[in-house]
């Protein structure tokens, strides 16, 4: 799905600007801080696909991203993040009220066993995630080698195709000059109910195209 030989995506004809925040599996929160001031320098950027699991920032800390994030959506640029693979949960800054947060599902269109959610507000429901992405067998970019792909699961790569969706609706709706609410409006105004029980497990539901 989202592939040919040597292209890889949902949103396939987007220009990506690439920050790293970790090595080696570990996040460096100054890293983090400077990736989303660099953001706003950038001319044209419109989402930031922001793919971490913290669960241990302080009130400070999260305060202070969360207007870091707020900045980002008064310069025009989508904070996409992800809901974290802990169930029952939420992983930060996914569960900041800026976020508009992705969960996950499987192949079965079923949401992930993993996938992090749990009740609060944010900017359009009373739970996160926002919506759910497809999650499972997704090609993703290979840390260990900057010229391949591999196949992997979880809410990085809900989030990187939720990313590549919020790209199209900007792309279709370029003409009328969308903002991030128009986008962030479009992303759960088109989106397929699961009928899951415990519903934050779901958010919208899943994005649809």
């Amino acid at each position: 799905m989202f592939s040919t030989q040597r292209r890889k995506g949902v949103a396939r004809g987007s220009r990506l600007v690439d920050i790293r925040i970790a090595a080696d599996g570990l996040f460096d929160g100054q890293a983090l801080v400077a990736a989303l001031q660099t953001l706003t320098s950038y001319g044209g950027i419109h989402i930031a696909n922001i793919s971490l699991e913290a669960y241990d920032w302080t009130e400070m800390e999260k305060q202070g991203v969360q207007t870091l994030l707020n900045g980002l959506l008064h310069s025009g640029i989508l904070p996409m993040c992800a809901s974290g693979n802990t169930s029952g949960k939420c992983s930060s800054p996914g569960d900041l009220d800026a976020a508009f947060t992705i969960g996950a599902t499987t192949k079965a269109n079923q949401v992930w066993t993993d996938s992090g959610s749990y009740n609060q507000q944010n900017h359009i429901n009373s739970f996160v995630p926002d919506v759910v992405a497809p999650s499972t067998g997704v090609w993703s970019a290979d840390s260990s080698n900057n010229s391949a792909y591999r196949m992997m699961n979880g809410t990085s790569q809900a989030t990187a195709v939720g990313s590549g969706m919020a790209a199209l609706r900007w792309e279709a709706r370029k003409s009328q000059s969308p903002t991030v609410k128009d986008i962030m409006a479009d992303l759960v105004f088109h989106t397929l109910e699961l009928g899951v029980a415990n519903k934050p497990q779901e958010g919208k539901g899943l994005i649809q195209g």
